[in-house]
């Protein structure tokens, strides 16, 4: 790894493990649809009680972040953030993720709510590192 991209390891390997987690959400979606039988390309219904539901909207709910994480990680490096606050919400971010995958799935509302909370914070620390670093 370049000299340079060294002091952020730890949020370059949060960055791929979230390449993984988006990789295994799509499969996790996509086997649902296979189980529930569902027609290609007919919108899904709002029906929070089917896991393929719950399944679909997580994936997507992790899509429609994952640009900005990795838009302002790039962003930190580039400005040469503080690693260690960049490291730390990269992880802080990776972590809500998780927890918000996990608990869509089983459709623990309050729990993913404060998950998605936890991913909004990490993606806070990475915007207040940029802007310190400026």
């Amino acid at each position: 790894m370049a000299d340079a991209l060294q002091p952020y390891s730890l949020a370059i390997l949060a960055a791929g493990l979230m390449a993984v987690l988006l990789f295994a959400q799509i499969l996790i979606a996509d086997i649902a649809a296979i189980w529930a039988k569902t027609q290609p390309g007919k919108p899904l219904d709002y029906n929070p009680a089917s896991f393929h539901f719950r399944a679909s909207r997580s994936f997507h709910n992790t899509n429609e972040s994952i640009a900005v994480f990795i838009l302002l990680l790039g962003v930190c490096i580039a400005l040469a953030a503080q690693p260690a606050l960049v490291n730390l919400m990269a992880w802080v971010y990776v972590a809500g993720r998780i927890g918000h995958m996990l608990t869509y799935y089983l459709g623990w509302n309050l729990a993913r709510t404060l998950s998605f909370v936890v991913a909004l914070l990490g993606l806070l620390g990475l915007i207040a590192a940029g802007v310190l670093a400026c």
